[in-house]
């Protein structure tokens, strides 16, 4: 028996949502909405190349003259999930540590 992908999984509870609506009285909607956003949280997502601090925090240090590093942060929650070295240059995790989303750990060149 062939095992469900995540995305597959996915698109099988969206199908069923819309026939739940016709019998909202068995089904779980908290539980169905719980169910896609795990699965969600499993399908890799590509981390957001940002600088350290942004926006007013950005243009404070930029006013003082101070560098504002380039990074990557979580797409879900925005947190940092980039490690960096002078030896191996940028590593990203593979999952946020603060809201569990799994990420893409390749950087793309620009």
């Amino acid at each position: 028996m062939e095992t469900m992908t995540a995305q597959q999984a996915i698109e099988k509870l969206e199908k069923y949502k819309t026939a739940a609506e016709f019998a909202e009285n068995i089904y779980d909607t908290e539980l169905h909405n719980a169910c896609i956003s795990a699965l969600n949280k499993q399908l890799p997502k590509a981390p957001r190349k940002t600088t350290i601090f942004e926006g007013t925090q950005a243009e404070k240090l930029a006013a003082k003259g101070l560098p504002n590093y380039e990074t990557y942060k979580c797409p879900v929650c925005s947190r940092i999930v980039a490690d960096r070295s002078f030896i191996t240059g940028i590593k990203i995790s593979n999952f946020c540590e603060n809201c569990g989303q799994a990420l893409e750990t390749e950087i793309t060149k620009e």
